[in-house]
């Protein structure tokens, strides 16, 4: 089962309105040298999510502005060893900002350990006082800003900074790295389907899929594509696709009973995500010491007997396919 995270929250009220809120439990991060990457386009996620809440709600968009932008990307720093709305240095949290920004209402909400804008933001909407931010009309901006650092314990790091004037509307730029193009291979004439594989750099988490269109998106975003996995069978026994809100993981399972426990844990059932017949063993293992990613799946025995020396916990078959890929 996988660990999921609690949340803190926390209120203060200054200058005309402030409100900031947390998410995270009270723990000891790394240090701010050991941040290791800065990921624009899901601060955008974010955003989009963001005006769409809004416009959900009758309230106008929020433009993203440079000032607050890079002042909340002083503050992710931050937060990954201090996590907290007081900065390092013992100030309040919005200190950060350039006198462009001394009169009017401020906001500031933080979390740590989601690993999509999506995921991030789900925790936010189901939190009272970081939904008050979010959907407050008196604000006009907002900055947005994401760090990784695979050695913490949360590895994510977000921070959202609202104010209620524009100061310099910020441009949107495609800043993201990695990630390829895959190329879709031949239909085969046997009725099998193919099961795409991609790897997360960021997470270290695997996902497979059969629909291309969705391997296409998730590599412009990033993820590598590793090419086909194994062939499918067009019928059998159901494999179940489930998915982590809290932290963005993705799992597979053939047991409906793995399945109803992981619901009732808050996992999101996603349906019925290839089928499971044929000769062709899937090897599942399970990494003890991972937050997120914590199964793989293969059809490679030695791939599989790597894992397990490294330490991987082997949980023999998970499912079985048509046939293997090439």
């Amino acid at each position: 089962m996988k660990k999921r995270i609690k949340s803190v929250i926390a209120a203060v009220i200054a200058l005309a309105m402030v409100l900031f809120m947390s998410m995270l439990p009270a723990a000891a991060l790394v240090s701010r040298a050991e941040v290791e990457g800065v990921n624009a386009d899901m601060a955008w996620e974010v955003l989009d999510i963001v005006n769409n809440e809004r416009a959900e709600n009758g309230l106008g968009p929020l433009t993203m502005d440079k000032g607050l932008m890079d002042a909340a990307q002083i503050r992710a720093n931050e937060i990954v060893s201090h996590f907290s709305h007081t900065r390092p240095d013992g100030t309040s949290c919005f200190t950060v900002l350039s006198p462009d920004y001394k009169y009017g209402s401020s906001g500031e909400n933080i979390a740590a350990g989601q690993q999509s804008a999506a995921a991030v933001m789900n925790a936010w909407m189901n939190s009272p006082g970081h939904r008050a931010n979010i959907l407050n009309g008196d604000f006009q901006s907002i900055g947005i800003a994401c760090v990784y650092v695979s050695g913490s314990v949360y590895r994510f790091h977000w921070v959202q900074l609202f104010h209620s004037k524009v100061v310099d509307a910020a441009v949107r730029e495609n800043t993201q790295t990695g990630g390829n193009t895959p190329t879709e291979p031949e239909v085969p004439d046997d009725g099998t389907i193919p099961m795409y594989r991609a790897y997360n750099p960021n997470s270290g988490e695997h996902f497979y899929t059969s629909n291309f269109t969705e391997l296409s998106n998730i590599c412009s975003v990033g993820w590598n594509y590793e090419g086909v996995a194994w062939y499918a069978p067009s019928g059998g026994d159901n494999v179940y696709r489930m998915y982590n809100p809290n932290t963005g993981d993705h799992h597979y399972t053939l047991n409906p009973e793995e399945r109803y426990m992981l619901e009732d844990a808050g996992w999101n059932y996603e349906g019925v995500c290839w089928f499971s017949d044929g000769d062709i063993p899937i090897y599942r293992v399970y990494n003890p010491n991972a937050e997120t990613g914590s199964h793989h799946y293969a059809t490679s025995a030695e791939e599989i007997s790597g894992l397990v020396s490294a330490g991987w916990r082997d949980e023999g078959i998970g499912w079985y396919g048509a046939r293997q890929a090439p």
